[in-house]
C-alpha cells in the first residue's frame, strides 16, 4: 500500500528511484513495478530520458490514489514528456484516472517523444477534454512517434476530443496501433476510436497508418470509429464499430471518420451505426462529411459494410453522408435507412465533388430523395462510371434506382442501375439537368456482360489504373467489381483440434480468388469432420481448406469429433476390411456410387491426408505395408457427403 504522503512530494523534491538503468539510450531506466510508474509520473526532471518496461505491471491500486482521482498523468506543458518509452512488449493493466481537467491519459501531453511496443489493458480514463488511454495530446510542437501500441478493453469518457488511444493528434506519426473498448463523448462530442481529432501543427505532417479499432462509440457530433475530426492522411486502417449518438442536434457520424479534410486510402469499416433524434445530418458508413479545401478530401480504394439506422437523419450514405470532394474506387454494401437524402453510397454530393469508379449494393430506405447510389447529386457534382444494385424503398418525393435527385448543374456520366434488384424502373427520381441526363437500367444478363460497361468507357484491367474486373459482387451476382475487392474471412477451431498456420487465421480474400490454405489438426483422440459456417451449416470437408468464390465477410469453424464415437458398423453400402489390417485394406462400395463422383482418403488421427485416390471400380485394395502402425481414418467422399471408418493398421 502506498502512503498518501507520497503524493505530497513535488517533482523537484523527489529523487528518482527505478528498478535499474541510468536513463540513457543504451541504459534506459527500467520500469518493473507500479512504484516505478509512480516515480516517473512525479519526476519531471526525467521526462526527457529513456525508459523501458521489464515486466507486466498491474495498476489496480491506482483507483485508490489521490482521493479517487487515480494515477497522475506523465508529462505536462512545462515540461512535456519528450523522452522515449519502450514497452518492450509488456503490459500495463487496470490503470485508473478520474479527473475533471483537460489533457488526461497515461501521458498528459508529449512533444517529440517516442512511445512504442506497449500494451495497455483495461484502463479506465475520464477527463473533461483531450482525453485518451495513452495520451491526452500527442506532439505539441515537434512530432511524436507512436507505434505498436495495443489498447485492450479501454473505457474512455469525456466531453470534447476523446480518443481510444489519443485525445488529440497535433503533430504525430501513429502506426500499427490497435484499440478495443468503449469511447464516449458525453458533451460537446468529437470522439474517435483511435483519436478525437487529428491535424498537423507548426509545419509538421501528422499521419495514421496500419491501425485498427474494434469499438463502441457514443457521442453527439463528429464521431468516427477511427478519428472524429480528421485533417491528416490515413492509410491501411480498418474498423469494426458500434456507434450510437447521445444528445444534441449535430452531425457528421462516420464508421471511420466523422468529418474529413484529408486523404484516406485502403481503409475498411464493418459494423452498425444507430442515430436517433431530429437534425442529425451527415451519416456515412465510412465518412460522415468528406470536406473539400483545394485538393483535400480524397477517399480512395475504401469500402464499407456498415448497417445504418437513422430514421430521422438527413444526408445518409453507405460510404459517405456528404461528399464535397473526391471519392475514387470505393464501394458500400451495407443497408442504409434515413429520412431525406439517402443513398447506397452517398447521401448528398455537392461543391464540384467527383465520384468515380464506385458502386453500392445495399438496400436503401427513406422518406424523400432516395437512390440506390446517391440521394441527391447536388450542384456542380459529377458521378462517373458508377452503378448501384440495392433495393430502394421510398414512397416520398424523388426516388430513383440510382439517384433520387439530379440537380441542374450536376452530372451523371456512364452510370447504371439494376432494374430487377432495385425495384425501380427509373434511374433518376427527379432530373433538374437541362441535358436530361439518364442512367442506364440493366438486367442481370446485362450486368454479367463486360462489354456493357467497356463500351461505355469503363476501364477493365484489375489494376489501380484500370480498376474494374468481372467478379462476384456482394449481392451474389456476377457484376463489375474493383481490383482490390475482398472480404474478411476468419477461421476458428472447434473443440478437439487447432488450425495452422496461425498467421493466416484471419485473411482478406479477394473476390473470386483463394485464401491461403488452412489445415485443421485434430488433437489426440479426435478426428476432423468438416467446416461449418456460423449458422452451423456444412460447407465442405476439405482439409487443408482453400476457400473460393467468397461473396461476404465470413467465419468458418472446423468441427472435430471423438474417434471412439465413430460407428464401427456404418452405412451398409460401404465395407472396409479387415480391421485391424496388416498388409492390405479393402474398400468395397455399392454400385449406387458413381465412381467419377467418388474419392477415397486415408488420414492419420491428426487430420493429415496420407493418401487420396479415385477408385476405378467398386472394389479397391490399398497396400498399407509402408504405413506406420497406428489408428487411421478411411474417408469415402461422394459428391457433397462423406462417411468415415476408423481402422487400425498393424
Amino acid at each position: 500500500m502506498f502512503l498518501s504522503a507520497m503524493f505530497l512530494f513535488t517533482a523537484n523534491n523527489l529523487e528518482a528511484q527505478y528498478s535499474g538503468g541510468t536513463g540513457t539510450e543504451t541504459d534506459p531506466y527500467q520500469l518493473a513495478t507500479l512504484n516505478d510508474l509512480l516515480t516517473l509520473s512525479l519526476s519531471d526532471s526525467d521526462w526527457d530520458m529513456f525508459f523501458t518496461l521489464t515486466a507486466d505491471i498491474d495498476a489496480t491500486e491506482t483507483q485508490n490514489w489521490n482521493n479517487g482521482n487515480g494515477f497522475l498523468p506523465i508529462g505536462n506543458f512545462d515540461p512535456f514528456f519528450t523522452g522515449t518509452f519502450d514497452g518492450s512488449n509488456f503490459t500495463i493493466s487496470n490503470l485508473y484516472i478520474h479527473r475533471s481537467t483537460t489533457l488526461v491519459g497515461f501521458f498528459h501531453s508529449t512533444n517529440g517523444a517516442i512511445i512504442k511496443n506497449l500494451t495497455l489493458d483495461s484502463f479506465i480514463i475520464e477527463g473533461s477534454a483531450y482525453v485518451g488511454t495513452l495520451v491526452g495530446e500527442a506532439g505539441r510542437y515537434d512530432e511524436t512517434e507512436i507505434s505498436y501500441v495495443t489498447v485492450i478493453n479501454c473505457q474512455v469518457n469525456g466531453g470534447l476530443y476523446i480518443g481510444g488511444l489519443v485525445g488529440s493528434i497535433r503533430a504525430a506519426h501513429v502506426s500499427n496501433c490497435h484499440v478495443s473498448g468503449t469511447i464516449s463523448a458525453t458533451s460537446g462530442g468529437i470522439a474517435g476510436g483511435l483519436a478525437g481529432q487529428a491535424y498537423s501543427s507548426y509545419g509538421n505532417q501528422s499521419e495514421i497508418n496500419d491501425c485498427s479499432t474494434e469499438v463502441q462509440m457514443f457521442g453527439s457530433q463528429r464521431i468516427g470509429g477511427l478519428v472524429g475530426d480528421n485533417k491528416v492522411p490515413i492509410t491501411n486502417c480498418k474498423v469494426n464499430i458500434s456507434l450510437e449518438n447521445t444528445n444534441g442536434n449535430y452531425g457528421s457520424f462516420g464508421g471511420l471518420v466523422g468529418s474529413n479534410l484529408s486523404t484516406i486510402e485502403n481503409c475498411y469499416v464493418s459494423g452498425e451505426i444507430t442515430i436517433n433524434g431530429i437534425n442529425r445530418d451527415y451519416i456515412g458508413g465510412l465518412i460522415g462529411t468528406n470536406r473539400s479545401y483545394i485538393s483535400n478530401g480524397l477517399i480512395k480504394n475504401c469500402y464499407s459494410n456498415v448497417t445504418i439506422v437513422a430514421p430521422d437523419g438527413d444526408k445518409v450514405g453507405g460510404l459517405a453522408g456528404k461528399n464535397e470532394a473526391f471519392i475514387e474506387n470505393c464501394y458500400a454494401i451495407g443497408a442504409v435507412s434515413g429520412n431525406n437524402g439517402v443513398g447506397g453510397l452517398v447521401g448528398h454530393t455537392s461543391d464540384n465533388s467527383q465520384t468515380t469508379n464506385c458502386y453500392a449494393t445495399g438496400m436503401v430506405t427513406g422518406e424523400n430523395t432516395c437512390g440506390g447510389f446517391v440521394g441527391e447529386n447536388g450542384y456542380f457534382a459529377t458521378i462517373t462510371n458508377c452503378y448501384s444494385s440495392g433495393k430502394v424503398n421510398s414512397e416520398g418525393w424523388f426516388t430513383g434506382g440510382f439517384a433520387g435527385l439530379n440537380r441542374s448543374t450536376a452530372n451523371t456520366v456512364n452510370c447504371f442501375f439494376d432494374i430487377e434488384t432495385s425495384g425501380e424502373t427509373s434511374g433518376i427520381g427527379m432530373n433538374h439537368n437541362g441535358q436530361n441526363q439518364a442512367v442506364g437500367g440493366l438486367t442481370f444478363l446485362d450486368f454479367n456482360n463486360q462489354s456493357t460497361f467497356a463500351d461505355a468507357g469503363w476501364s477493365f484491367g484489375n489494376t489501380s489504373q484500370n480498376p474494374w474486373k468481372m467478379g462476384t459482387a456482394p449481392d451474389g451476382y456476377k457484376r463489375p467489381v474493383l481490383f482490390y475487392h475482398n472480404y474478411l474471412v476468419s477461421f476458428i477451431a472447434g473443440e478437439g483440434g487447432n488450425l495452422e498456420p496461425e498467421s493466416s487465421l484471419t485473411q482478406l480474400v479477394n473476390c473470386g480468388g483463394n485464401a491461403d490454405a488452412i489445415h485443421a489438426i485434430p488433437t489426440e483422440g479426435f478426428y476432423f469432420v468438416e467446416w461449418q459456417n456460423t449458422a452451423g451449416d456444412s460447407i465442405c470437408n476439405a482439409n487443408p481448406l482453400v476457400v473460393e468464390n467468397v461473396i461476404s465477410d465470413s467465419t468458418l469453424f472446423a468441427l472435430f469429433d471423438i474417434i471412439d464415437g465413430i460407428e464401427e458398423a456404418f452405412d451398409k453400402n460401404v465395407k472396409v476390411y479387415p480391421n485391424p489390417a496388416r498388409e492390405l485394406v479393402n474398400i468395397e462400395i455399392d454400385k449406387i456410387f458413381k465412381l467419377e463422383k467418388t474419392s477415397i482418403e486415408i488420414q492419420n488421427i491428426y487430420g493429415k491426408e496420407i493418401l487420396k485416390i479415385k477408385p476405378k471400380s467398386v472394389f479397391t485394395t490399398i497396400d498399407i505395408k509402408h504405413f506406420k502402425r497406428g489408428v487411421y481414418i478411411v474417408k469415402l467422399c461422394y459428391e457433397d457427403s462423406f462417411t468415415i471408418r476408423k481402422v487400425v493398421f498393424h
